[in-house]
């Protein structure tokens, strides 16, 4: 049963306010550290569902009173003949607005209790035991937990010990990927142990929901990258401000046209924005008219992507988010890059990105790469950076991350 929030009142029969705490589930890459550390030499990673997790915890704050169902009804009240019998809602049943807030806090009271140790604010739901040197990782119900292979069982000992909580299984479903152990040799010789991660069931489904919605006309093709082929030496960007009479800037070297649009200061220059006379101080984009096919579908179609790409295939993000700027001002150009990322994502569901580490957890380190898409967008020209943390080490020599 859940609780349904669309008839809610208070004593006065207006509309209840609750305390909305909310959650701070772990993140992704908290989840990835998890495996990185469990692929160390004599470690391993296991993961396991809480039972009914909600409803281990007691529900706090106004007290809240709820209907029963016809067929939940105590015999008494059947017999007494009422017709809407309440009760106290004592547990945090699914559905209500702090649920989530009171089974995080129950869960960490226990967790701490025996002996895991918050790793920080920086990273929710994460929790490090000194002494059985084990790493756990909580979202909601969902516990990861990565360590010394003959101390997992005493973990997952603690933490049964006040929470009910499924039995653990090696790698398998966590968070809709699923993940699977292996070992590998490297081209030096070392072998190393591997973590793969598989959604390509979710891949499809994204595919399948994208044609039900683009049209059954829609046809795919296979494609090598999620972007189009763009020439950036016809952009409005690189133009003149005008192709008659202008004023070149000795600084920048843009030119300005000499009718109508040379300012003295930028306090002119801001007003002639709002008057729609400084066409530089508005993104191509937003002067076309907005409406490309795909429009009424984007928003949805980027999200479910957007899901995938921040679990494991990174080569989506950067496609995903630029045309995410656009949902507003959806235009047929979009429509193109849209459908272009689709076919990427079709040709490419049998890839899978898998870490690998073949050295003692004292010789890791991270490392963070950083690079620009220099002037990328085309209407523009603006660029648009990015960053990658990894951790490697000395014995890290294959270059790919993404396999068949």
């Amino acid at each position: 049963m859940v609780f349904q929030g669309n008839q809610v009142k208070d004593q006065n029969w207006d509309v209840a306010l609750f305390q909305d705490l909310g959650s701070n589930p772990a993140t992704m890459d908290a989840s990835r550290a998890a495996d990185c550390y469990g692929c160390a030499p004599g470690h391993n990673v296991e993961v396991a569902d809480a039972e009914q997790a909600y409803i281990q915890a007691d529900l706090r704050g106004p007290p809240t009173w709820v209907c029963l169902p016809r067929d939940a009804w105590p015999e008494k009240c059947v017999k007494k003949g009422f017709k809407h019998p309440v009760c106290r809602l004592k547990k945090a049943l699914y559905g209500h607005p702090d649920s989530g807030t009171f089974w995080e806090e129950h869960c960490e009271k226990h967790v701490k209790s025996v002996g895991f140790e918050p790793v920080g604010p920086e990273w929710p739901s994460c929790y490090f035991n000194h002494k059985l040197k084990l790493f756990l990782v909580i979202y909601v119900d969902d516990f990861k937990l990565a360590g010394l292979q003959s101390n997992l069982k005493k973990g997952w000992s603690l933490l049964r010990s006040g929470l009910s909580i499924d039995a653990e299984s090696s790698a398998g479903l966590y968070l809709g990927c699923t993940m699977t152990r292996g070992k590998m040799k490297l081209p030096n010789g070392v072998e190393a142990t591997t973590q793969s991660y598989d959604m390509e069931n979710y891949l499809k489904m994204s595919v399948k929901k994208y044609l039900d919605l683009a049209g059954h006309g829609t046809k795919m093709k296979k494609v090598v990258t999620p972007f189009i082929t763009e020439d950036h030496r016809n952009s409005p960007a690189r133009g003149p401000e005008c192709n008659g009479e202008c004023a070149v800037c000795p600084w920048c070297r843009h030119a300005f046209s000499t009718k109508g649009n040379v300012y003295k200061n930028i306090g002119e220059y801001e007003q002639g924005q709002k008057s729609g006379n400084a066409p530089r101080g508005v993104e191509p984009d937003e002067k076309k008219e907005a409406g490309g096919t795909l429009a009424h579908i984007a928003a949805s179609i980027l999200m479910t992507i957007l899901f995938v790409a921040r679990s494991m295939i990174f080569d989506l993000l950067r496609a995903t988010c630029h045309l995410a700027c656009y949902i507003t001002k959806w235009s047929s150009m979009c429509d193109q890059r849209l459908h272009r990322l689709m076919c990427y994502i079709n040709s490419s569901t049998h890839l899978r990105q898998v870490g690998r580490v073949g050295d003692e957890l004292d010789a890791l380190q991270p490392h963070m790469f950083t690079d620009a898409d220099f002037a990328g967008r085309v209407e523009t020209q603006r660029a648009t950076s990015g960053v990658h943390i990894a951790i490697r080490g000395p014995k890290y020599e294959l270059p790919d991350c993404r396999v068949q």
